[in-house]
């Protein structure tokens, strides 16, 4: 999936693309690249996602995500809906 992913992240104009490999059935305390990419972000950016599911495997999840990108000022782009 994420060789079909790059691509469309390329094309709707994606500066950097991080690749994670853990699955995301991990709890998110648990992914550590997940936390290392996040900190990166800095006010203004907007981090793009094909699918909710690229960041989060649960509702709760999701807004723990949204929670850290509001904090540090990022916008969330989620392609599959737009």
């Amino acid at each position: 999936m994420i060789d079909a992913q790059i691509p469309l992240l390329k094309y709707k104009g994606c500066d950097e693309i991080f690749e994670e490999f853990s699955s995301v059935s991990l709890p998110l305390d648990e992914r550590s690249l997940f936390h290392s990419f996040i900190d990166r972000l800095e006010p203004g950016d907007t981090l793009m996602v094909v699918t909710r599911r690229c960041i989060a495997r649960s509702k709760a999840e999701y807004a723990v995500v949204q929670s850290l990108l509001t904090k540090r000022k990022v916008s969330l782009r989620i392609l599959d809906e737009t």
